[in-house]
């Protein structure tokens, strides 16, 4: 008989023992394989959360140096009776004409923006309060985004003008499926991703209803900043903000320089009293410097709670290595005491140090390739389940289903600390005499 199938008989001879024996060692493997896919799918988690944060953060440093030199003009609006934000006076090209002929106006164009949906009162007190969100989402900068985020989207109706979008950027460049509008489009839109679920998975070339008008989608884009905002051809958003034609509800003026911006605000306000006039500088740049400390702080964190559940991780990992190491060591050598005077009589029979040896860490190994087996099974039905147990509480914990390659990694380690478990043990059983051990009761 070889020493595999003796190693066999002998690990089967007590049934409920090795069971309990496999049960505790797949019980260890499943814990090593889901600590090990938590963790890395929470780097992975965190490192394309820190890529989106500072992806955030550079676009909106970005745009905010040319906007030094931006002067908004804005109609008046009210909260209507239903709910809906009216204008109360409009812009228009009079006034439009009248700006562009100052020497120190470099570029101006006008655009609407219309907010639709019902608004959202928790946004609003974030913005009002400069706190976050509850959804936890990085605060944003910039007007755009702070209206945005208080309703299910704005409409915004925009120029097209090649020339003028490169320059300013002022429909969104990162385009990720269909293109740009031209400016023969009508009835076309722009959507953001965050929005194609809103219209119920709409895409390009699909159809959505917009305060009961149909528009084709021309682009989906993909922004931070513009992720509630819907883009089409001024001429088409003016019927669906209620302005007549030649009116807008707000003037985005650029100047020569810096110098000019606060002179010239002050000129639009005497000369328009009841528009509101601000300047980028005396706002924006304000809120873009306490966004860039929000966002390097979460950013901050999210670092931190990485390290907390790479350690955590891998603490349990060493624990339940060492745990299984010491299960094996213990059962092997309570195996070997309690088969005293059977390995005597082997020895007695001419089975040399090496063959008691090696039957010993076959049956060490077995074990650890049975609880590999079952622990690789229950790792890859359960590592998720595991992982939101055992880790910490995290929005970045969101454990996979392990590949098998990690599963087969596990395994091996799993057949090694069988093997290394029993080493001890077998060495002991090897030196025994056999005199000794035959007389041992």
């Amino acid at each position: 008989m070889g020493i595999v199938d003796r190693a066999f008989r002998n690990v089967m001879r007590k049934v409920a023992r090795t069971a309990l024996v496999v049960a505790l060692l797949s019980l260890a493997v499943a814990t090593m394989v889901s600590m090990y896919t938590g963790v890395e799918s929470s780097k992975a988690n965190t490192e394309q959360m820190i890529v989106d944060h500072n992806d955030y953060l550079d676009e909106m440093v970005e745009n905010s140096e040319d906007q030094l030199l931006q002067i908004t003009m804005s109609s008046g609006r009210k909260m209507g009776g239903s709910g809906d934000i009216e204008t109360t006076n409009s812009i228009n090209d009079d006034m439009l004409e009248t700006i562009t002929s100052y020497e120190c106006v470099t570029d101006v164009y006008g655009s609407i923006r219309h907010p639709v949906g019902d608004i959202d009162f928790e946004a609003m007190r974030a913005q009002m309060t400069g706190k976050e969100p509850p959804s936890g989402a990085p605060a944003e900068g910039g007007s755009r985004k702070d209206m945005a985020s208080m309703f299910d989207y704005v409409v915004t109706g925009v120029v097209v003008d090649p020339d003028l979008n490169q320059k300013y950027s002022i429909m969104p460049t990162d385009i990720v499926d269909g293109s740009l509008l031209n400016p023969s489009d009508v009835n076309k839109v722009l959507i953001p991703e965050d929005l194609t679920g809103y219209f119920t998975g709409a895409g390009v070339g699909d159809t959505v209803e917009i305060e009961g008008q149909d528009f084709q989608v021309k682009g989906i884009f993909s922004s931070s900043i513009m992720s509630n905002m819907i883009f089409m051809n001024i001429m088409d958003a003016r019927p669906i903000a209620g302005l007549e034609d030649g009116t807008y509800n707000e003037f985005t003026i650029y100047v020569t320089n810096i110098t000019m911006v606060d002179y010239f605000a002050e000129e639009l306000s005497l000369l328009y009293p009841n528009v509101r006039v601000s300047a980028f500088k005396d706002t924006g740049a304000t809120r873009v410097e306490s966004q860039t400390i929000s966002i390097q702080g979460q950013i901050d964190a999210l670092e931190e709670e990485l390290d907390e559940v790479e350690l955590q991780g891998n603490t349990i990992i060493g624990v339940s290595v060492c745990s299984a190491s010491a299960i094996v060591l213990f059962i092997m050598l309570y195996t070997v005491k309690e088969r005293t005077k059977e390995i005597g009589t082997l020895k007695a029979l001419g089975f040399t140090k090496w063959n008691i040896m090696s039957q010993i860490i076959v049956e060490g190994v077995m074990f650890g390739t049975l609880g590999a087996v079952f622990g690789g099974l229950i790792g890859f039905l359960a590592a998720p389940a595991f992982a939101d147990i055992l880790l910490p509480q995290s929005d970045t914990v969101s454990a996979q289903d392990p590949s098998f390659l990690i599963l087969g990694i596990f395994a091996i380690i799993m057949i090694v600390v069988g093997a290394l478990g029993s080493t001890y043990p077998a060495w002991v059983a090897a030196n025994k005499s056999p005199v000794e051990a035959m007389r041992h009761e």
